[in-house]
């Protein structure tokens, strides 16, 4: 079953192609913005303390990391590469760890080297460790028990659960086997035999997420829906349950086996292992902790929640680390924005706030944080860098004074889910599948749809903010003017699935990113018509006209110039409405003349999560990856049409998601899913 979704600081520098000046292209690290500490990149699944002190866990970002308790850095990272890590433990002896995930990995602990992997055709949910022994049980999403030798990888038995698919399972001694799952089935067997010799249906038929065994190794506790109960080892007999009022992903018993922790939805609960009466519950600081445990001395208790470990006196829940007032970004980073060439990055998370960072180190990182009035999504600014509008998934807008944080306006679009994106003019734009609608001062003043009932995949704004672009799912894409809503371009092709989009200042070239793949289209060069002003301005002037034959034959003339007048047509201005309104006509029939299609340009390995243009309107940044790592791949459009290339790619450690450059095209900065900043030198621009 799939769910839905500190490290070393290290120089990192790619070498490309060199510029005019002989300088290199590249991006070049400079300092990462925010705490690193504790945070993987996607939801935790399991935490635990080691013997030596050091915690480990394990997230959907396919990863297991062991982390160092007092500093937070992260020791050792272990990688499944794409593939979520569902498990880890420390195996008996304190010198490995096994990790779960499409395959199972052995690990030696003191240098992080991958010894060997066990493997079978479905996903491994859980595992434990058999007492006495080096024999390791996992359970699978195909009802499927392995226990296998992990030292050698040699299969000693296979059983089958009875439900559909393996979430959980214990070893209570070495003779014996606890799994849980689908349909709410406790099952046990004796693995000398493989006989299965207990099975019991809870109730309310939830899938079992978690079975926790006492120390004693004689009780173990059961997570079901909103229950969690307890049972002997010895025969499956109940013992008590509690009614906990959400829905419980995970348990975990005091070392001293006299309490049991649980985390149900947004609350934490300490219980008396003996009576099942609740000691003290405890609202979590982010919903969904799926991962609990407690320290090695019985005074801390860890969660994951938020994609980061939490921590909890054991005494009376009271949140440890991070400290409550701690600005930090909930959940990742969810949008990004860059004010002009001040320094400022914007960046929104879960928790109702702005956060500001100076990007340039100047000043204290992170400056304070401005409260909102929603849950934040998405984040634009415009411009001018004036205003910063966010928007949450219901489609409420906000927008905030760029300069001291006040409210400004707040509306309603009507739409969730929608795209936000910033035009020219104060011009503020939002997307839902079938419409693009233009806002200022919070009042919609237009909408753009795509032909014949299209609906649209992703949208973007020009670096210049005078175009918009949206792909369509019909393949191709339209592009219109930002100002005035009017059509510039239609742009065919047949793509699946885009997920990023990044458009040109000139509104002459179009990056969209489907996949792994990136499609491009670039309108052929046009210059312009040197030493014939004097011509065009006499067929302008006629447009002018209140004869109607005469603005036809002024139209006829304009068009006969062919697609080379394009950029002195695009130069001029005109207070006259029906000039405008003609020039506007003989444009649109020489850009479609222009229009092309878009065309596979380059192919990655990983898919494309992030696209940005740079200022100059030749170079690029696309971001590729998920999970733990990702990659940012710095590009250049070529001076002939369709030509897109990539000249330096940097590893991105802490799972960049975002990518902007700043408005005089110095610093890309990335908004990562470990909840940080990276900020990163552009070098070489010609």
């Amino acid at each position: 079953m799939k769910r839905p979704t500190g490290p070393a600081r290290v120089l990192l520098i790619s070498a490309g192609l060199c510029g005019a000046a002989g300088a290199t292209q590249g991006l070049e690290f400079v300092r990462l913005l925010g705490d690193p500490a504790f945070k993987h990149a996607e939801s935790l699944t399991h935490i635990e303390q080691l013997p030596d002190g050091r915690l480990l866990s394990s997230a959907e970002d396919g990863s297991a990391r062991v982390w160092d308790l007092g500093s937070g850095e992260q020791v050792h990272l272990f990688s499944h590469g794409d593939d979520d890590v569902w498990n880890a433990i420390a195996l008996p002896g304190g010198g490995h760890v096994a990790t779960a995930g499409d395959v199972v990995r052995i690990w030696e602990l003191a240098g992080g080297e991958m010894l060997r992997e066990l493997r079978h055709e479905d996903d491994a949910f859980r595992l434990a460790a058999v007492p006495g022994g080096k024999l390791l049980a996992s359970g699978h999403d195909d009802s499927v028990i392995l226990i296998r030798n992990w030292e050698t990888g040699e299969l000693v038995r296979q059983l089958e659960y009875a439900k559909d698919e393996v979430f959980t399972l214990v070893a209570p001694s070495a003779d014996r086997l606890i799994a849980g799952g689908d349909g709410g089935l406790l099952q046990m067997w004796d693995l000398g035999t493989g006989e299965s010799l207990e099975k019991i249906e809870l109730e309310n038929k939830s899938r079992l997420t978690t079975i926790s065994l006492s120390p004693n190794r004689e009780r173990i506790t059961v997570n079901s829906g909103d229950k969690l109960l307890c049972f002997d080892c010895a025969d499956l007999e109940k013992r008590w349950e509690v009614e906990l009022g959400d829905s419980a992903a995970i348990s975990h018993w005091s070392p001293d086996g006299r309490f049991v922790v649980t985390c149900a939805d947004d609350e934490l609960l300490k219980i008396n292992s003996r009576s099942g009466k609740v000691i003290w519950r405890k609202a979590l600081p982010f919903d969904d902790h799926r991962a609990v445990a407690f320290s090695t001395d019985g005074q801390q208790i860890f969660t994951g929640g938020d994609w980061m470990i939490y921590r909890f006196a054991a005494s009376d829940g009271e949140q440890l680390h991070p400290p409550p007032d701690t600005p930090h970004l909930r959940g990742g980073v969810s949008g990004i924005a860059l004010a002009g060439d001040s320094g400022i990055a914007f960046a929104g998370g879960g928790d109702r706030q702005i956060h500001r960072f100076d990007t340039t180190g100047r000043r204290r990182d992170p400056l304070a944080p401005w409260k909102v009035t929603i849950e934040i999504d998405k984040v634009a600014i415009d411009l001018g860098g004036e205003s910063l509008s966010v928007m949450d998934r219901s489609g409420d807008v906000q927008t905030l004074s760029a300069e001291d944080g006040r409210a400004l306006a707040r509306f309603e679009t009507g739409d969730s889910y929608a795209g936000l994106a910033a035009g020219a003019g104060g011009v503020l734009l939002t997307r839902t599948s079938d419409s693009i609608t233009r806002w200022q001062d919070g009042e919609r003043i237009g909408s753009l749809t795509a032909a014949d009932g299209g609906s649209f995949e992703t949208f973007g704004v020009s670096r210049d903010g005078a175009f918009v672009a949206a792909s369509i799912d019909e393949g191709g894409a339209l592009v219109w003017d930002t100002a005035t809503g009017g059509r510039r371009q239609a742009i065919s092709g047949q793509i699946d699935s885009a997920d990023v989009l990044g458009l040109f200042p000139d509104a002459g070239a179009l990056a969209v990113a489907a996949d792994e793949k990136l499609y491009t289209w670039s309108r052929p060069a046009s210059d312009r018509l040197v030493g014939r002003d004097a011509e065009i301005g006499r067929h302008v002037a006629s447009l002018a006209s209140e004869v109607f034959a005469e603005r036809e034959a002024a139209k006829r003339e304009l068009l006969a110039l062919g697609t080379a007048v394009l950029p002195n047509l695009e130069d001029l201005r005109s207070d006259d409405p029906e000039v405008r309104l003609q020039l506007a006509q003989v444009m649109r029939v020489l850009r479609e003349k222009l229009s092309g299609a878009l065309e596979e340009s380059l192919a990655f390995d990983k898919d494309v999560v992030g696209f940005d243009v740079h200022p100059d309107g030749v170079h690029w940044v696309a971001v590729t990856g998920r999970g733990h790592a990702t990659k940012l791949h710095l590009g250049r459009r070529g001076p002939k049409s369709g030509t897109f290339e990539v000249i330096a790619s940097v590893d991105s450690p802490h799972s960049a998601h975002h990518a902007r450059f700043s408005g005089d095209g110095k610093w890309l900065v990335t908004g990562n899913r470990t909840a940080t900043l990276s900020v990163y030198r552009f070098t070489g621009s010609p």
